[in-house]
């Protein structure tokens, strides 16, 4: 059951993202390169500092790859910005589905991952007391 809602809501989600694709397609854009992480909170508030200039990841089209304990991991990700904060929905290796809100400015990206069980989307850009965070700046050459 829980396999089939998730199926339904990010069918619910590509549909509400094909409505603003002019928009999206910008933040699909923007989001285009290489980055690296600058700065990782848990959701205790730790500092995360094994990920911090360490962890990549390249955007390439709606993909992301990241190394993840020496493999490279592809994961694919649907946009939609029809809402504040913006919305992420990730589709994980192994098929596993996962949510964010993100924000972009310029050449740094915020991230928080929402991690709470059965948590609502947020309607404000600041983590719950689940989420991780994660803020990326563009790897420049």
């Amino acid at each position: 059951m829980a396999m089939l809602s998730r199926t339904v809501l990010l069918m619910v989600v590509i549909l509400a993202v094909h409505a603003s694709v002019a928009a999206s397609a910008r933040d699909l854009e923007a989001m285009q390169g290489e980055w690296v992480v600058d700065h990782a909170e848990s959701p205790t508030g730790e500092i995360l500092k094994a990920y911090e200039g360490t962890m990549r990841h390249t955007v390439r089209g709606s993909k992301a790859y990241h190394s993840e304990k020496g493999q490279t991991v592809e994961t694919s990700f649907v946009l939609d910005d029809t809402n504040f904060p913006s919305r992420q929905l990730v589709t994980r290796h192994k098929g596993q589905i996962g949510r964010a809100i993100y924000r972009i400015d310029g050449d740094k990206q915020t991230v928080i991952v929402l991690c709470g069980p059965d948590q609502d989307w947020p309607t404000e850009f600041k983590p719950g007391p689940f989420d991780l965070v994660l803020v990326f700046r563009r790897v420049t050459q």
